[in-house]
């Protein structure tokens, strides 16, 4: 926060956490209530990945929970959106996603927000 009078500078950017994912992404506070979970999915799989944000670091070792159904391994994954939305206590986790066929499907998991896992 000492550069750019104060207002702090960019240390590290475009760093990429891994290289097979889905569109789908989100934030959970974690439980301490400073910290923050990344959380995304898996390109045509069910495994998560949770990244620990800090104010010092962003691990490159997630916590992976591997839960629920692969939402687009029949499908073409270029005609699919998707999202997914934490609840605001932190406690459950939404998974959507939209496509022409068969329709529109959503997963709903708890979130441990003290260990990042679902």
């Amino acid at each position: 926060m000492e550069k750019d009078g104060g207002k702090g500078a960019v240390v590290t950017k475009d760093v990429l956490l891994y290289g097979s994912s889905t569109e789908r992404l989100t934030a959970a506070r974690h439980a301490n209530g400073i910290d923050v979970w990344i959380i995304t999915n898996q390109k045509n799989s069910n495994i998560f990945k949770a990244y620990l944000l800090t104010c010092m670091d962003l691990p490159s070792t997630p916590v992976t929970s591997v839960t629920g159904g692969v939402l687009n391994e029949y499908y073409d994954v270029d005609s699919m959106n998707g999202m997914m939305k934490v609840s605001p206590d932190c406690s459950q986790l939404c998974e959507t996603i939209s496509m022409l066929y068969p329709g529109n499907f959503f997963q709903l998991f708890d979130i441990n927000n003290a260990t990042g896992v679902l």
